[in-house]
């Protein structure tokens, strides 16, 4: 139950930061989108069983407010890894 709202309260906080978000972005809110989303996937995985196939799958199961802007969930390799969309949040 605890991680289920970590998550929500960490989507939370990041979620201000989501309405305009320009062609760089700074490091820290980096950070919080991206570590947001993979408290959301391991909550997911926890209640399910399963990984999350998507973020929006993370929004129908109420763990996401919205889908991210700068991290997408890859699950090619059979489990769900959190990788930048673009080089905004690019290593």
């Amino acid at each position: 139950m605890s991680v289920v709202l970590l998550g929500a309260t960490l989507a939370s906080a990041c979620a201000s930061s989501d309405a305009a978000t320009p062609t760089t972005t700074e490091p820290a809110v980096c950070g919080i989108e991206r570590k947001t989303l993979e408290v959301a996937t391991e909550a997911f995985f926890a209640l399910t069983g399963v990984p999350p196939l998507s973020a929006s799958q993370l929004v129908d199961a109420g763990l996401l407010r919205s889908v991210p802007l700068t991290y997408a969930i890859d699950t090619s390799t059979g489990a769900a890894e959190i990788v930048p969309v673009d080089d905004r949040c690019a290593p």
